[in-house]
Order: structure tokens, then C-alpha cells, then sequence
């Protein structure tokens, strides 16, 4: 059962919310998941950011030292949210594992991986490279793609 690190809302994640319809597929072939209580917690602190930023009509910012307001259109504000709340209902779905500090996500997933011995799952490369680096097996969502294309041309004989 893999350990997992989900939070990469411009990305993908393992939730059938998050990859769209091919989101089913990939989930089947990953149905053990863990999560670290450190990013669960990570993942409630990015809904609660991303509620405040898209709950304003606008948000402030320095670019060349200067204050510049940005206006966030419903059109913009409603995917985020969506996203953010599919986010929090994968997380709130896997099994949590309490490792290392409790307070870094990065960390404690790939102290998770070394110490149950699993694979860690994520699209995040230098996280993959980093628990490869201290021993960890890593993948991403474009091996399990590639792994499963690969076993139904074999079952298929195509």
C-alpha cells in the first residue's frame, strides 16, 4: 500500500474528483493509500486559504515593490473552490499514519515510505527524488498510466 502526497491542486491527485474521468481507473489500481496526519492537515490549511482568497471579489499583491489589486471573477473563483473541496474529501478518504515531525508534510511522507517500507506515490518530482534518495521507491501518476497500459496490451494481446 503506497503512502501518498496529494497536494498539488494544479495537478493530479489519485481522486477520481481530482484526474476527471480517468480518475476511477487509476484509483482501482491504487485502493491502499496513506496520508500523513501532517498532510491531512495540510491539505484542511489549503481549503481554508483558498476559501479566504476566493471568498473576496479581489486580492492585494507587491509586483516591483508596488501594490497591485487583482480582481478574482466568480468564473475564477468557483473551479478553486471545487478543486480545494474535492482535495480535502480525497485526503479525508485515505488512511492517516502519524511519522516523523507532524508538522511537514514533505518530510513525514517520505519518512513514511522508509519506514512501512512502501512506495511513495507522488507527482511532485523533487519529493519523488528526494525519498529516492534516501532509499525510498517513488512513482508518479505517469508510471501508473504507463504500468496500466502496459498490463491491458498484455491482457488484450494488442
Amino acid at each position: 500500500m503506497p503512502c501518498f502526497q496529494p497536494l498539488q491542486l494544479s495537478g493530479t491527485g489519485v481522486g477520481n474528483e481530482l484526474l476527471g474521468p480517468d480518475g476511477r481507473t487509476l484509483r482501482a489500481q491504487l485502493p491502499d493509500l496513506t496520508v500523513t496526519t501532517s498532510t491531512a492537515a495540510d491539505a484542511i490549511r489549503t481549503r481554508d486559504a483558498v476559501w479566504t482568497v476566493t471568498g473576496a471579489s479581489f486580492t492585494v499583491g507587491l509586483e516591483d515593490g508596488e501594490l497591485r489589486r487583482e480582481e478574482l471573477s466568480a468564473e475564477q473563483r468557483a473551479p478553486l473552490r471545487t478543486r480545494t473541496a474535492d482535495l480535502e474529501e480525497l485526503t479525508a478518504r485515505l488512511r492517516h499514519q502519524w511519522t516523523g515531525t507532524g508538522k511537514d508534510p514533505t518530510s513525514d511522507t517520505v519518512e513514511l515510505a522508509i519506514r512501512d517500507g512502501v512506495p511513495l506515490y507522488a507527482d511532485d518530482v523533487a519529493l519523488r527524488q528526494a525519498a529516492r534518495g534516501r532509499g525510498a521507491a517513488a512513482f508518479g501518476t505517469t508510471t501508473c498510466w504507463r504500468s496500466s497500459a502496459t498490463r491491458n496490451s498484455r491482457s488484450t494481446g494488442y
